[in-house]
């Protein structure tokens, strides 16, 4: 399993400890190549299936270590924005979410230092809100130290 695809699933089983989702498994093959979203859910609120993904982010340092032009804030408006799109993206896909509340995101900020992680989280949110919509948003490894 690729490093990213075992990072994936480190994130949703911790999102399953936390009670995040109650259930989660990864998507056939075929539906996959229609809808590339990293799992199939369930959620303590809805009792059908839905659609997860896994988000991690990085600090500063490490972006500037990859040569990356933007800064940990742009990261998190960007990244917020680009999750909400990714919710509307597959919508009507066959099998896929009829709507982006059908989508939930996890994002890990285990790498984002203490001290950042809520304002990081509030770029995010706000990234997504001014793509669409905040709603199906969740943080893990966000409590600072």
């Amino acid at each position: 399993m690729p490093p990213g695809a075992i990072h994936e699933a480190t994130i949703f089983h911790q999102a399953y400890l936390e009670g995040i989702v109650v259930d989660y498994a990864r998507p056939s093959i075929e539906l996959a190549k229609n809808v590339p979203l990293d799992f199939i859910v369930i959620t303590p609120e809805s009792p059908y299936p839905k659609f997860g993904d896994a988000k991690a982010f990085v600090s500063d340092e490490v972006l500037k270590s990859q040569n990356q032009t933007m800064n940990m804030e742009q990261e998190a408006r960007i990244g917020g924005a680009k999750a909400y799109v990714q919710k509307d993206k597959f919508c009507g896909q066959p099998g896929g979410p009829q709507s982006p509340e059908d989508v939930i995101h996890v994002i890990d900020l285990t790498f984002i230092p203490s001290g950042l992680k809520e304002i990081f989280k509030k770029l995010f949110l706000e990234g997504a809100s001014e793509a669409g919509s905040d709603k199906g948003m969740y943080f893990i490894n966000d409590k600072d130290k």
